[in-house]
């Protein structure tokens, strides 16, 4: 057997683990056993070795749709497994589906700092990182502001999409003061080196009532390496601007939830998203320097 077929077999076990432990019992399950079965062992086990998965429960017949499996290509069937059951993994587990009781209003946080930008009347907007990686797909947001008065990307270096050329840790020094009534910051705050100033700044350069709205990663594979510094909570990406800074949190939340899996455990202890995201507002002057706020001091 080479390497990539016992590399295919050893991960489908582990999906098929997973699937046992998270999934409720019922047809779904059946039908991701069933096609993971099919995948991992070979014609002739595949009988015997459903039969001995489903003893003690209504026995299943192998029918046409077993059949589909056997002649389609290797890569299609394991493609088709594997969006099963990570549609399985996220609508069933109620423990991590993210409409549960800890998730809910997660997907407003967005909608919310949108609705607000529709209100506006000719805001001047910033958003940061909008150079393009790749030239034939903008990534800036113009359509989340439509009535803006003026909107202008800005990025660490200049090219498409870049009006303004700014260090986000020393935007206010290249922008100036309470000069912008939005910004945004989408798939930025994970590659600064000092998240904490870089929230100062952007503070700084927000008109008193502007609204901030920031997007980065809470899980997510290196990228933009070596300055891909960080992975933010909500906690996280919250703690950056304080309660004494003049700005208040207005949401936060997590949206894509993902299932990582070891391959030393099957198990999986904790939710995890791609993104997370926060929506605030300032509203008062920003303090000079950065306040900086200890768990430590926080009455108990």
């Amino acid at each position: 057997m080479g390497k990539s077929s016992s590399y295919l077999r050893v991960s489908l076990m582990i999906l098929k683990k997973a699937a046992d432990r998270l999934l409720p019992r019922g047809t779904l399950r059946r039908k991701i056993a069933k096609a993971l079965y099919f995948l991992i062992f070979d014609r002739n086990e595949f009988r015997s070795r459903l039969k001995a998965y489903l003893k003690g429960k209504k026995r299943l017949q192998i029918t046409s749709s077993a059949a589909s499996f056997e002649r389609a290509p290797i890569r299609s069937c394991l493609k088709r497994a594997i969006r099963r059951l990570a549609y399985a993994l996220t609508v069933f587990s109620d423990k991590y589906n993210p409409r549960s009781a800890d998730y809910i209003g997660n997907v407003d946080v967005l909608n919310e700092f949108l609705n607000r930008c529709r209100a506006m009347h000719k805001p001047r907007v910033l958003e940061l990182g909008t150079k393009r990686s790749i030239p034939e797909r903008s990534t800036r947001h113009d359509d989340w502001v439509p009535n803006a008065g003026e909107y202008l990307g800005s990025d660490i270096e200049s090219g498409v999409d870049v009006q303004v050329v700014a260090d986000a840790h020393q935007l206010s020094e290249v922008v100036g003061e309470e000069q912008f009534d939005v910004i945004i910051a989408c798939a930025t705050f994970e590659h600064l080196k000092y998240p904490h100033l870089a929230a100062h700044q952007l503070m700084k350069a927000l008109k008193v009532g502007g609204i901030l709205y920031i997007k980065t990663h809470q899980s997510f594979p290196l990228h933009a390496y070596p300055y891909d510094y960080f992975r933010f909570s909500r906690e996280a990406l919250a703690g950056l601007f304080g309660t004494k800074m003049g700005f208040r949190v207005i949401a936060t939340g997590y949206t894509l939830p993902v299932s990582l899996y070891s391959p030393y455990s099957s198990d999986r202890d904790a939710p995890a998203f791609v993104l997370v995201h926060l929506y605030g507002e300032k509203i008062s002057d920003t303090p000079e320097d950065y306040i900086y706020e200890f768990d430590s001091e926080k009455e108990l």
